[in-house]
């Protein structure tokens, strides 16, 4: 068989980058697996003598959505600021996350400072930290804040909450590649915070920070293909957005309003959009327990703009899920939502480019949109401090750079853009042939893309029924009465189209034959239709 003529790189997308992307990995039948997350699988809780410096550092609402909650996340989506802001409450003004430089003797003075915690003897003697890159998990589990005495004194409780951000910052917010362990950049912030008096809690842009670590997680995931890679960023984040807008792969819960007994007294002591997901049960169909990663793929290859819930922070979408309102964390820093200062975390800065999809916040779509966007990837090298001075000034400005939109989304101006934009990307994730082999089933196939292709040919199939009923009923409305034969014709026809359909699923089929069951032999997949791209 000849090799499949595959289309030419799109012209919005990088063809160094694309040879080894996922998606061109995907068109060419490679099998590839879900991605791995470093989720936690403990549980942790908050202690009450916490909630002021949480409040200060803007750290309390997403705390709280995850206290008591072993995750397993995967993802896969663009966020944008305002999903950081709706679904985690995390602030977008101050500071951004880093840059900072550790000291080599970062392990020493970490054990140093946490060996005055007054931890309780029935949870046995305090294991010496290893030598790792970063502070060790299953370290700074020895003082989480159960395993103090009844009697714990303020240095205590400190050092138990400096543990707790950094599970927090490392197994939530940012995860990363390390194994068990956490960023030494974070340690800074998290021993800033928990030394704090509640009035002077020094704070920083934990949202951007999320959302910059999560661009350069993706941008890495998109070019690798070892069943083995991690996921790093936020895989939270990006599975509660998807959840909002996508019916893929989203559980089944109770979606009724949230309850009274959600709320507290203060502003922020009040549920998110991911409340909905987080805080209820879910069901799960027997479909996303087994053959995720493939059924996913086909499920989002075929899903239509309508599909989309495209505004699902609109007030309409809050009043129906929160009647009593969010946290004030979410709409705080709504100024910000359409920014485009690149976003800062540690060494790593990445564009935030909100001109691109307008319609997710109810604008209009302008088109063409410019290549270039504010911000660049930095490597890490030995002069990432000085490289990255002028991007955390440029941050500080972020108010000044934002998007004006040009008027509201309309049907019109939206097919308008995707006349532009089609043609110059990769609309769909998997590859048919125009000319298909028969598919044989093996037990070594890991990804059944035959499906797709039989999809194509059953919908060919289905236009041809369509056509044909329709020239029949044109006839009758005319009054063109049809003779006994021509009816039979007819239904021959439909009946084989029909069996097309079944054929192109792999289904035989028994036909009565002078009192005979006769199995027809079975066909392969038929050619298929090239229908407009979604």
């Amino acid at each position: 068989m000849a090799a499949p003529n595959y289309p030419p790189t799109p012209k919005l997308l990088d063809p160094n980058l694309d040879s080894g992307h996922r998606s061109f990995l995907s068109v060419l039948r490679r099998p590839l697996k879900e991605m791995r997350t470093r989720a936690p699988g403990e549980m942790l809780y908050l202690d009450e003598h916490w909630f002021g410096r949480l409040r200060g550092a803007g750290l309390l609402t997403i705390a709280w959505l995850v206290e008591g909650w072993p995750n397993e996340p995967d993802g896969g989506a663009k966020c944008r600021l305002w999903d950081v802001s709706m679904i985690l409450g995390l602030p977008l003004t101050s500071d951004p996350v880093g840059p900072r430089v550790i000291t080599d003797d970062w392990m020493d003075d970490l054990q140093e400072r946490f060996a005055l915690a007054d931890r309780d003897p029935v949870h046995g003697l305090l294991e010496a930290h290893p030598r790792i890159v970063g502070p060790s998990k299953k370290w700074l589990l020895q003082f989480r804040v159960e395993y103090l005495s009844e009697d714990v004194d303020d240095n205590s409780l400190s050092r138990s909450l400096e543990a707790f951000l950094l599970w927090m910052f490392r197994y939530v917010m940012i995860n990363n590649s390390h194994g068990n362990c956490v960023d030494m950049v974070l340690m800074p912030y998290a021993r800033a915070i928990a030394e704090a008096e509640d009035d002077e809690v020094p704070t920083w842009s934990w949202g951007s920070a999320v959302l910059a670590a999560t661009y350069r997680g993706l941008c890495d995931a998109c070019c690798k293909s070892d069943p083995q890679a991690v996921l790093t960023g936020c895989p939270l984040l990006l599975q509660l957005r998807a959840y909002e807008r996508f019916a893929v792969g989203r559980p089944l819960v109770d979606m009724e309003p949230y309850e009274d007994h959600l709320y507290g007294d203060e502003d922020d002591e009040s549920p998110t959009m991911a409340t909905l997901w987080i805080g209820r049960k879910g069901t799960w169909a027997h479909m996303q327990v087994r053959w995720v990663y493939p059924e996913f793929v086909k499920e989002f290859d075929r899903l239509h703009a309508d599909d989309v819930i495209w505004e699902p922070y609109s007030a309409d979408q809050i009043a129906i899920r929160a009647p009593l309102g969010l946290s004030s964390l979410c709409t705080r820093d709504d100024h910000l939502w359409l920014t485009t200062a690149p976003l800062v975390y540690d060494y790593m800065v990445e564009p935030h480019c909100p001109d691109r999809v307008m319609r997710q916040f109810g604008f209009a779509q302008p088109w063409p949109i410019p290549v270039d966007c504010q911000g660049v990837g930095f490597l890490f090298s030995s002069t990432w401090l000085m490289k990255l001075a002028p991007m955390v000034q440029y941050w500080a400005e972020a108010d000044e750079h934002v998007v004006e939109p040009i008027g509201p989304h309309t049907d019109e101006s939206f097919r308008a853009y995707l006349a532009w934009y089609q043609p110059r990307t990769r609309c769909h994730i998997t590859y048919a042939e125009e000319n298909q082999e028969a598919h044989q089933a093996s037990t070594r196939d890991l990804y059944p893309s035959y499906l797709d292709e039989a999809l194509a040919g059953a919908i060919r199939a289905y236009r041809l029924v369509d056509t044909d009923a329709s020239a029949y009923l044109m006839r009758l409305d005319a009054g063109d009465t049809m003779t006994d034969s021509e009816n039979r014709d007819a239904w021959n026809k439909t009946r084989d189209s029909v069996r097309q359909v079944l054929r192109s699923y792999g289904h035989e089929f028994f036909e009565e034959i002078g009192g005979q069951s006769h199995t027809p032999p079975t066909a392969g997949p038929s050619q298929p239709e090239q229908y407009p791209e979604q």
